[in-house]
């Protein structure tokens, strides 16, 4: 049975899809997570009906779209989806989805309509070119291990400043896209909603590995992109992690699974790199212990910054026993002779 991080379908498939379309209309509107998810049909037709039909969204980019639209042919079809005959409303639907995600800017304004169905369609419509758009990105990225392009993602620029940028890191972060598509959305333009989404999901990892027989499928593995992006958001500037937080991300980082990637895996010094980020970037007295651990089982250097700060801290005489063992253990193993005078 799985037990930790493998190179599989993200956790929770779902997550994926709800995620990346409700952080795309928070970001764009303000509006609370909860808000952004739970936009749903507000008339009498069933859902399915505001589906594209099959191929559809293959169509939402600027450069596949077989019908070129101006700002007023949008505004029309915007002002459609209210309309009170059911195939009109339909059709605007349907062709919004066609022209694709440069309907984003008078969708997102819609949402904010006086009519619930248009506010409702609206939603609906970009749910579909957003994602669309993101998957159409995401594709070519894939595709274009060597960087020639300059296709860009959603914290790609922050990755590779700290991790690199050849084929390795590359794939590793299309795997994270693949994972979290809506925590490394949300990091690039909103690190407070970034955070929040980081605890949500710390919290629903732990949940399912505590309760796994609750979804019918046993103990989840969890992808190693959503554990690449967990450590690369509660890394970041700007976004602050709670030690009950950090202990649940700490206790999927000590299981079995993502230690073997850490051994043997071509991903692992990029993924030792995250560590070293981890233990600088949450070094508080509740985490000092296992953050120890791991920099001695995996030879992390960043123990010697935890060392550091522990043994100059004003209150190192009431430090653990143990925490204070620690950090001289690391100023043994990772100093040299400037360091004497911490000991």
């Amino acid at each position: 049975m799985p037990d930790g991080s493998e190179r599989l379908e993200p956790l929770a498939g779902g997550w994926k899809r709800l995620g990346i379309v409700a952080v795309g209309i928070a970001l764009a509107v303000g509006l609370p997570l909860a808000m952004g998810a739970g936009l749903a049909s507000a008339g009498d037709e069933p859902a399915r009906d505001l589906m594209p039909e099959k191929g559809a969204g293959k169509t939402t980019g600027a450069d596949s779209r077989k019908e070129v639209a101006d700002s007023r042919e949008i505004s029309m079809l915007v002002r459609q989806l209210g309309d009170p005959l059911y195939a009109v409303r339909q059709r605007a639907t349907k062709r919004l989805i066609e022209i694709g995600i440069i309907t984003q800017p008078q969708l997102t304004r819609a949402l904010d309509d006086d009519d619930a169905e248009v506010r409702s369609r609206a939603g609906q419509v970009l749910t579909h070119v957003v994602e669309a758009d993101f998957q159409l990105r995401l594709d070519a990225f894939a595709n274009d291990l060597e960087g020639r392009q300059q296709h860009t993602l959603p914290c790609w620029g922050r990755f590779s400043q700290q991790f690199g940028q050849d084929k390795v890191s590359r794939m590793l972060f299309v795997e994270m896209q693949m994972a979290e598509p809506a925590m490394l959305e949300a990091l690039e333009s909103n690190p407070k909603l970034a955070a929040e989404l980081f605890s949500m999901r710390t919290q629903s990892i732990h949940q399912s590995l505590q309760f796994p027989m609750q979804n019918g499928t046993g103990q989840p593995a969890i992808a190693l992109g959503t554990m690449c992006s967990l450590l690369l958001v509660s890394t970041a500037d700007g976004v602050t992690v709670n030690d009950q937080d950090a202990e649940k991300l700490l206790n999927l980082i000590q299981r079995p699974a993502f230690e073997r990637n850490l051994a043997g895996n071509v991903d692992s010094e990029i993924l030792k790199k995250m560590l070293g980020e981890w233990i600088v970037h949450n070094n508080s007295p509740a985490l000092a212990h296992p953050n120890f651990y791991l920099a001695f089982k995996h030879d992390l250097k960043e123990g010697l910054d935890l060392a550091i700060k522990v043994l100059r801290s004003e209150g190192v005489g009431q430090l653990q026993a143990m925490v204070r063992q620690d950090a001289l253990l690391a100023v043994g193993r990772f100093g040299n002779h400037e360091h004497i005078a911490l000991v």
